[in-house]
C-alpha cells in the first residue's frame, strides 16, 4: 500500500497559485490583452478562497495590487519569484497526502521537453515551499508537468503516451516504470494511458488536461469534435471510444464540444478547449471564447458537478501563448 496519495483537484484547497503575466514571460506586446483575463480570474477566485500571486519584483507587485483593486484583497497574497512563463500548472508543486498530512512534490521542469526557456520556472516550487513553510516538500528527479496527469483520487490516473513517453523528458523511464511509480508514490493502481487525442495548437505533446479530466471520482469530461469535415475531427474522434474501452464501467464519460476554430494573427489555429477548467473549493471555472459552444459546455459541467457554481471566464487571450485556465493555475491542498 502506497504511503502517499496524489490528491484530486476537488480536495479542500488552501490556495490557488497564479503567475501574473509580465513583459519577460512572452507577453511583452500583449499585456493589455492578457491582464484583464487575470484580473477576472483573481476577482472570481478571491470571492471564496485565497490566492497567491507570483510577481517579478515589488514594482510588479504594486502594479498587480492596484490593477486588482476590485478583488477581495484580504484573500490575496504575493510572492516574488522570477518566472519564464505563466503556466504554473506545469512547474508548480503537486499536492499529496501522507497519514492525513498534506505534502507537496516538485518534479523537474524542462520547458516541455526542452522547447522553451525554463530555468526560473524550475526553481519556483522550491522557493514557494521554503517561504510558505506550511507543507513539507518532496523533490523528485523525474521530469513531469502537472498538466500531463489527472486523478480521480480513488486509484485511477489519466495520462497520455505522447507526453510522458517522449524521449526529450525521461528517456530512461518506460511505461511500466511510470505505472510502478504512480502505484507506489501516488496510490494510483490503474494508470490509463491515452494513445489518441490532440488539440491543434497545443505544444505540450498532448497534455491530458486538454483532452480528458476527472470532474468527480466517477465522471470524466473529454474534448469532442463533431465536425466530421475538419482537420480536428480525426485527431479527437478515437478518444471517446478509447476512454470507454480503458476506463472502468462505473466511470461516466461526458463530451465537451470544441468552440469554432480560433486563429492568431499569423493564421495559426489555437488550442481552444473546455476541458482545461479549474476546480476550486466552491467553483468550476471554465474557459469561454464568445462561442455558442460556451453555453453547452457550462451546462454539461453543471450537470455533473451540481455542488459547485460553474463560472465562465473569457479566455481567448490566454490562447495566444498556447494555454487556458487550468494551465495558468495550480491548487495547494489544505
Amino acid at each position: 500500500m502506497a504511503s502517499t496519495h496524489l490528491l484530486p483537484e476537488w480536495h479542500p484547497q488552501q490556495a490557488i497559485l497564479l503567475t501574473w503575466p509580465h513583459a519577460d514571460n512572452c507577453w511583452q506586446h500583449k499585456l493589455n490583452q492578457i491582464e484583464p483575463v487575470y484580473r477576472e480570474l483573481v476577482s472570481v477566485i478571491s470571492r471564496t478562497q485565497a490566492i497567491v500571486i507570483l510577481v517579478q519584483d515589488q514594482i510588479h507587485q504594486q502594479h498587480v495590487s492596484e490593477y486588482c483593486v476590485d478583488a477581495e484583497q484580504k484573500r490575496i497574497s504575493f510572492q516574488i519569484c522570477k518566472t519564464n512563463h505563466v503556466w504554473i500548472r506545469d512547474y508548480g508543486p503537486l499536492s499529496l497526502t501522507s497519514n492525513q498530512q498534506t505534502q507537496l512534490i516538485k518534479f523537474n521542469f524542462d520547458g516541455w521537453g526542452g522547447k522553451y526557456q525554463h530555468q526560473a520556472d524550475n526553481q519556483v516550487a522550491n522557493q514557494l515551499c521554503a517561504r510558505l513553510g506550511q507543507h513539507p516538500l518532496l523533490v523528485s528527479p523525474l521530469t513531469l508537468e502537472g498538466g500531463s496527469i489527472d486523478t480521480n483520487g480513488a486509484g485511477i490516473l489519466l495520462t497520455t503516451t505522447d507526453c510522458l513517453l517522449t524521449h526529450s523528458r525521461n528517456p530512461h523511464i518506460s511505461q511500466s516504470d511510470w505505472n510502478q511509480y504512480f502505484a507506489e508514490q501516488f496510490a494510483c493502481q490503474q494508470t490509463i494511458w491515452l494513445e489518441h487525442g490532440h488539440i491543434i495548437g497545443d505544444d505540450t505533446d498532448s497534455h491530458v488536461d486538454t483532452l480528458a479530466r476527472f470532474i468527480n471520482p466517477t465522471t470524466v469530461c473529454f474534448s469532442s469534435c463533431d465536425a466530421t469535415d475538419t482537420v480536428q475531427y480525426p485527431l479527437l474522434e478515437p478518444l471517446a471510444a478509447e476512454l470507454k474501452d480503458k476506463l472502468p464501467t462505473y466511470i461516466d464519460c461526458i463530451p465537451l464540444p470544441l468552440p469554432q476554430p480560433i486563429y492568431n494573427q499569423r493564421g495559426d489555429r489555437l488550442a481552444a478547449n473546455y476541458t482545461n477548467f479549474l476546480i476550486t473549493n466552491e467553483l468550476v471555472i471554465l474557459p469561454t471564447f464568445n462561442d455558442p459552444a460556451d453555453a453547452i459546455a457550462i451546462e454539461r459541467i453543471k450537470a455533473c458537478n451540481p455542488q459547485r457554481e460553474v463560472i465562465g471566464v473569457q479566455a481567448t487571450a490566454l490562447l495566444e501563448e498556447s494555454g487556458v485556465i487550468h494551465c495558468a493555475s495550480m491548487q495547494i491542498a489544505k
